[in-house]
């Protein structure tokens, strides 16, 4: 049976957790590739595209960093059937791209609303309210949006969703800093509140499939960093919890199913 765990190698930061370790997971390398990191190329999104495997339902995707949240947009891209995104970010990642050729860690959102025909809805929970005056008035109706001001009625969101197939994605910037650390700036939302909303829709839901990114930043010239070790520390404790609920979705539908 194919591996449902996908690791995509980017920035090496997965290479100094071990959340991972008693999984079986399908490592993909792009770490020495170039023109990577925060925004990409055409040419160079089809590269990561072909690299994907070939069957990517219901997979959880590990991204790497923030930078590398564009990644998304690739994997739905992939998707035919009507499907709604939920995405956890403190950002809306809906800002204009500098180019039809290019897609960033801040644009996808934006370019997945513009040029994919299965994306009926986006949920887009946790972000800083500030961010949302960068959203175009055109996607206004395709958009339900949940800031982090008080706690998030699960009944609402559910109301939001007009599709059965949901795909989701989760940005640790969208957690306090006593949860996860990234390299941006950060939300409020505890990861209890977060896996709790994961499960009640993906149990109520066809989950096509799921990605994680906002890891920290790691080189070996800070690797010893006190700042670098808490980080370290912080989002594998929250990646091994994110992959726990994750399996615990995939049992409940495979027990469903008989």
């Amino acid at each position: 049976m194919d591996s449902k765990i996908v690791m995509l190698n980017f920035d090496r930061s997965y290479l100094h957790q071990d959340f991972f370790k008693n999984e079986s997971v399908q490592w993909i390398d792009f770490a020495d590739m170039l023109g990577v990191h925060m925004f990409c190329e055409k040419h160079t999104a089809q590269q990561i595209t072909a690299a994907f495997p070939e069957n990517m339902d219901r997979k959880l995707a590990f991204l790497g960093g923030g930078n590398f949240h564009y990644v998304s947009y690739l994997l739905l891209s992939k998707i035919t059937k009507p499907f709604s995104l939920v995405l956890f970010d403190h950002h809306t990642d809906m800002m204009p791209s500098p180019s039809e050729e290019l897609i960033s860690c801040g644009s996808w959102v934006l370019k997945a609303l513009e040029k994919l025909p299965a994306l009926q809805k986006v949920v887009l929970i946790g972000v800083n309210e500030q961010w949302q005056q960068q959203i175009p008035h055109e996607f206004l109706h395709k958009l339900s949006i949940f800031p982090k001001t008080t706690s998030i009625p699960i009944a609402s969101v559910r109301q939001a969703i007009p599709t059965k197939n949901i795909y989701i994605s989760l940005d640790k910037d969208v957690l306090a800093l006593s949860e996860a650390r990234t390299n941006w700036d950060q939300g409020t939302m505890l990861l209890n509140e977060v896996l709790s909303i994961i499960e009640v829709l993906a149990k109520e839901s066809h989950l096509l499939g799921m990605d994680v990114c906002g890891e920290f930043p790691f080189t070996p010239q800070t690797a010893e960093r006190t700042k670098t070790k808490i980080a370290l520390r912080k989002n594998n404790f929250a990646n091994s919890r994110i992959l726990k609920a994750y399996k615990e979705i995939h049992t409940y539908h495979l027990s469903a199913q008989n």
